[in-house]
């Protein structure tokens, strides 16, 4: 058995599980919003970046500076770009139909028929318990997702002051060229 079956054994009580579904499923689209908005902040300045120092990387490429200079250039771009497309793949959707997730988020296989037949089978088939099974591995899902944003916008990030730092390195080699 995996997680999100342990998760989706529905659990009658006093409506403490309800009021954790809701909370909780406020509190992962949340940090799926924040970390979408961060990643794409990161996105703009580690793209930017590459983009405005891309001159200097060819100027240092063609002009025949020091070697070690030609590399910190080159590092420098793929580091700056590297931080891009860990940023770009953090925005990207990774929301996918899942067996395991039938008639809660959007890209479930429940809404691909007609919404008769969408709304006749809810109303054949959806108990308070099946309900919150589907809530519980929603939130499974959901958590798979923040996880997996919030790794790659650490990686963004983290690129960056590498760049920076190589950006430095290769500006003062240059200099001590000259």
């Amino acid at each position: 058995m995996n997680d999100a079956e342990d998760l989706a054994r529905a659990i009658p009580g006093d409506g403490a599980l309800e009021k954790y579904i809701n909370y909780e499923q406020g509190v992962l689209q949340h940090a799926i919003s924040v970390a979408d908005a961060k990643a794409t902040f990161v996105l703009t300045i580690s793209l930017g970046l590459a983009v405005f120092y891309l001159p200097d990387v060819l100027g240092v490429s063609t002009a025949g500076g020091p070697a070690p200079a030609r590399v910190f250039a080159v590092i420098t771009e793929l580091v700056l770009l590297g931080s891009g497309a860990a940023a770009f793949f953090t925005v990207l959707p990774r929301v996918s139909a899942s067996a395991a997730d039938s008639d809660i988020a959007w890209m479930s296989t429940g809404f691909i028929d007609s919404a008769a037949h969408f709304v006749d089978r809810c109303k054949a088939e959806i108990s308070l318990e099946r309900l919150q099974t589907d809530q519980l591995n929603h939130l499974y899902i959901l958590a798979s997702i923040c996880r997996k944003k919030y790794k790659g916008l650490r990686l963004a990030l983290w690129l960056i002051p590498v760049g920076l730092l190589c950006l430095v390195c290769g500006k003062l080699f240059a200099s001590a060229a000259h």
